[in-house]
C-alpha cells in the first residue's frame, strides 16, 4: 500500500522524502521521483527495503518524524503510529493523512479513538475505511459485472468510487478538518439505508 501510494504520488509530482518499513528506513530530503520509487519496489524482498542507503529503522525514526511533510501515509500495519509522532509531523506542516493501514494510530478503541479524533481536528484525515477500500470495491465490482473487466476498468472504478466519496465528505465539511468524523457519519447513514 505504501509503495504504490509513494509511486503514484511521485508520478503526480510529490517528493517522497521518507520511507519506513519494519526494519529499515530511507530519508532523502531531495526526494525520490517515480522511477526511484519503482526501483525500490522492484528491489524489495518480502516487502522490505533492500536499498544500500537504508538505515536501521530506529535510527531513521529519529529523522522521519521531524521531516517537513505535507502528506503522510501510514501503511501496512495497525496501531503503529503514536500521538507524539503525529504531533511532530503536524508541527512541521503536515496537512493530509491518507490511512493505508487499518487503524494506523495507537488507539484506545478501533473506530474514531482518541488519537484519531485529535488528528481529525487538526489535519485533513482521509479515514482508513475509505483510503484503502480498493480491494473491497474490486470484489463488489466483480460481483456486479456480468462480463470480464480490464485492469484499467477496475482501476478507474475504484478511483471514481473513492473520488465520489471524498467529494461528498468534503461538501459536508466547511474546512478540511473533521473529514474522518464526517465520513463515519455518512457511512453509518448509508448502512442504515
Amino acid at each position: 500500500v505504501g509503495g504504490a501510494a509513494a509511486y503514484y504520488l511521485a508520478r503526480a509530482g510529490a517528493r517522497i522524502i521518507g520511507i519506513l518499513d519494519l526494519h529499515k528506513g530511507l530519508i532523502n530530503e531531495a526526494g525520490y521521483d517515480a522511477e526511484g520509487i519503482a526501483t525500490l519496489l522492484r528491489n524489495q524482498k518480502n516487502r522490505l527495503i533492500q536499498d544500500p542507503s537504508a538505515i536501521p529503522r530506529q535510527e531513521a525514526e529519529q529523522f522521519f518524524w521531524r521531516l517537513p511533510a505535507d502528506i503522510f501515509i501510514p501503511a501496512a500495519a495497525s496501531y503503529l503510529v503514536t500521538e507524539e509522532q503525529i504531533r511532530q509531523l503536524i508541527q512541521r506542516g503536515l496537512t493530509v493523512i491518507a490511512s493505508g493501514a487499518n487503524i494506523p494510530f495507537r488507539e484506545d478503541r478501533p473506530l474514531m479513538g482518541r488519537v484519531t479524533r485529535a488528528v481529525d481536528s487538526q489535519v485533513a484525515l482521509i479515514p482508513d475505511f475509505l483510503a484503502n477500500c480498493g480491494i473491497a470495491r474490486v470484489y463488489a465490482l466483480l460481483m456486479e459485472a456480468d462480463r470480464s473487466l480490464t485492469d484499467r476498468e477496475i482501476f478507474e472504478d475504484v478511483s471514481e468510487t473513492i473520488r465520489r466519496a471524498l467529494v461528498r465528505i468534503r461538501q459536508a465539511c466547511r474546512t478540511p478538518r473533521h473529514l474522518a468524523r464526517t465520513a463515519c457519519i455518512q457511512a453509518i447513514e448509508m448502512l442504515k439505508g
